[in-house]
């Protein structure tokens, strides 16, 4: 293209998105001139917006005359719209160009989030202990879908039931899942919280789930993959940008081992947990690794000991049960040895009341 203009208010993540990705098309010798205008505040872009020379940009487009919103996109006179709208044309010219690079966000991001988000982005491609590369990003993808499930709403205002729900889901063309596999992605996104609170029957619903839809494995293991998706996904939701594009899959050939470590049990839930005094190779260097020194110097005080339950529950699947608790250390615990902008008390409080809004058990 000629002439690309990206104009927007300099405090919109949006806006400095759209920026990268013009930047680099532009460097990549798809865009002859670019065009920045960035205004200081939002009321300034949208007194330009509303002026004859931001209208005059595309006088001829309907679309343009409801834009209001940051970053305003043109390309040879023509609107292309806003960040989403730039990117998907990124997309199709140089993906290169949609990536988001580490250091185009310094005031929004703190460098370990971002190490810990691209090491999960790798890791979900790659082949896991119990699921494919193809359906590791596929759980992935649904947990996206889940966001908005109009079927999860419905079931919300009914008690909990335990029995898998094995149709009703809107799920994409050949997607690699089973009916049961998206039942249980959904009841995470959407009723993590109950399957404590409605009388414990998670439980109930765990044993139902692998008595005819997999292994003990392969649920936690999509339970991991939900997780870990959501808290890249909410990072990004939270700070006003686009979702990461999902990576794709990786040695799709190979078959995962599918075996779990056998000294793995119901001890912290109904779910299998490698106990401390049983853990070796990876899962005990996680363990070690993310224990609080309070906790792995209280043995005598009567308080609790080693790593924390919630570091536990990823343990049966060691790659992803690492990797949880590098994301756990990198966004929740972060003021310890981190960036220090928020006090652990302010943490506290925050995931305090966030919780309750989950119906978190804790």
């Amino acid at each position: 293209m000629k002439h690309l203009v990206v104009a927007g208010f300099s405090t919109c993540p949006f806006h400095q998105r759209a920026l990268v990705v013009a930047r680099q098309l532009e460097a990549a010798g798809h865009v002859g001139k670019f065009e920045e205008k960035t205004f200081a505040t939002r009321e300034a872009y949208h007194r330009w917006l509303a002026s004859s020379e931001g209208r005059a940009r595309v006088e001829s487009s309907e679309s343009l005359r409801s834009h209001k919103t940051s970053p305003l996109v043109v390309a040879d006179g023509e609107y292309v719209g806003g960040c989403s709208e730039i990117v998907a044309l990124a997309s199709r010219l140089d993906t290169k160009a949609t990536a988001l690079p580490t250091a185009v966000w310094p005031s929004l991001f703190d460098a370990k989030t971002v190490k810990a988000h691209d090491s999960f982005w790798d890791l979900l491609s790659k082949p896991g202990l119990t699921l494919s590369s193809v359906t590791r990003v596929a759980v992935a993808a649904q947990s996206r879908l889940a966001r908005n499930c109009p079927l999860s709403s419905e079931l919300g205002q009914k008690p909990f039931n335990p029995t898998v729900i094995r149709s009703g889901y809107n799920v994409p063309n050949g997607s690699p899942l089973t009916p049961g596999q998206v039942d249980l992605i959904h009841r995470t996104m959407n009723s993590a919280g109950r399957f404590v609170t409605e009388g414990f029957q998670g439980e109930q619903y765990y044993k139902n789930w692998i008595k005819t839809e997999g292994t003990p494995g392969q649920y936690v293991e999509i339970l991991g993959v939900v997780v870990m998706t959501t808290q890249v996904d909410t990072f990004h939701i939270a700070l006003g940008l686009p979702l990461r594009e999902l990576p794709r899959p990786q040695d799709v050939d190979r078959r995962p081992e599918g075996q779990i470590d056998p000294r793995a049990g119901s001890y912290t839930g109904w779910t299998p947990t490698i106990l401390t005094q049983d853990a070796s190779g990876l899962v005990a260097e996680t363990y070690t690794k993310y224990t609080s020194r309070r906790r792995q110097n209280t043995s005598n005080s009567g308080l609790a000991t080693g790593p924390a339950n919630i570091m536990k529950q990823l343990s049966a699947i060691p790659q992803d049960h690492a990797q949880f608790a590098l994301q756990v250390s990198a966004m929740y615990s972060g003021q310890k040895g981190g960036s220090g902008v928020l006090t652990d008390t302010q943490v506290e409080f925050i995931a305090s009341i966030v919780s309750k809004i989950n119906d978190c058990a804790y």
